[in-house]
């Protein structure tokens, strides 16, 4: 009699399981259509069907970040972790919603928090899969330092707002200037207290693609001293021949080393300006994610 309740019990729990995968497979569905309310719900009834898999809570935590449910996509992820504390893509996945977090919240610890579990994540990679894993970490650690740089930009920017138009007041009333004298000196407070906001011209050009114009990720130097990104010299010379792009010579495609001093000075550089990542004119705080 034990036996046969054993046996049943053992259908029972494989028959939640198999109903807990078909809540799992319509969520993804609903996942991959854009439905995030939908697939938190499917997800959901698979984690009250089987709480112990982490699949389940990951993909609830994404389905919550596709809502912008950020927080609450770091607590899926948490449970996710509970159950596997190696579970790359859940700690990756928590630190970029904790990033969010901090954003929406304007929130410079949170931020600090999400890019520590984002780095911790790094030390998680496999080692024969280490050459797929590491760049889009490496490169969404990159994004969260320049979001933060954002946020502590746009907090240095209200308060210096807030100091030029207290002084600005004081101007206005000191009748001994003329009204010229009291733009001009209103001008000069806001200068400053206001920090400016960067534009191409603040990354050196020395560490800018010739052809470009864009930082360097990859610089390659051609045989007659030119220095560009590795990518936009080989589209130039898919479409124009083996000649440098400045001075038109002919170089030899497969003789155009990495510049390691070059590509030294532009990690350093972004070590201390993590707004030049990636960097465009069009970059704020609003249209980073």
């Amino acid at each position: 009699q034990r036996r046969v309740h054993g046996e049943l019990s053992f259908v029972k729990m494989e028959k939640k399981h198999l109903q807990a995968e078909c809540y799992k497979n319509e969520g993804n569905k609903d996942f991959n259509s854009g439905s995030y309310w939908k697939a938190v719900e499917n997800y959901t009834k698979a984690i009250s069907l089987n709480a112990q898999n982490p699949v389940y809570h990951f993909n609830l935590a994404n389905a919550y970040k596709g809502c912008s449910r950020w927080n609450d996509a770091v607590g899926a992820c948490g449970e996710a972790l509970r159950l596997n504390p190696k579970y790359l893509k859940a700690l990756t996945l928590c630190g970029k919603c904790l990033v969010l977090s901090g954003k929406a919240e304007m929130n410079l610890s949170k931020i600090d928090e999400g890019i520590k579990k984002i780095t911790d994540s790094l030390t998680l990679c496999p080692g024969q899969e280490r050459k797929d894993f590491e760049p889009p970490i490496k490169r969404l650690l990159m994004l969260a330092r320049k979001l933060r740089w954002y946020v502590e930009y746009e907090a240095l920017k209200k308060e210096g707002n807030e100091l030029a138009t207290y002084f600005g007041s004081l101007v206005k009333k000191k009748l001994s200037l003329k009204e010229e004298e009291k733009k001009e000196k209103m001008v000069q407070i806001t200068k400053m207290l206001v920090p400016k906001k960067k534009t191409l011209k603040d990354i050196p050009s020395y560490l800018r693609c010739q052809l470009s114009e864009t930082l360097m990720t990859i610089p390659v130097t051609t045989s007659v001293g030119y220095t560009y990104e590795k990518c936009i010299l080989e589209q130039y010379i898919a479409t124009h021949g083996p000649v440098d792009p400045t001075n038109h010579a002919k170089i030899d495609p497969s003789k155009v080393p990495i510049n390691l001093d070059v590509k030294s000075a532009i990690d350093d550089f972004l070590n201390s300006n993590p707004w030049a990542f990636e960097f465009t004119d069009k970059d704020d705080l609003h249209n980073l994610s």
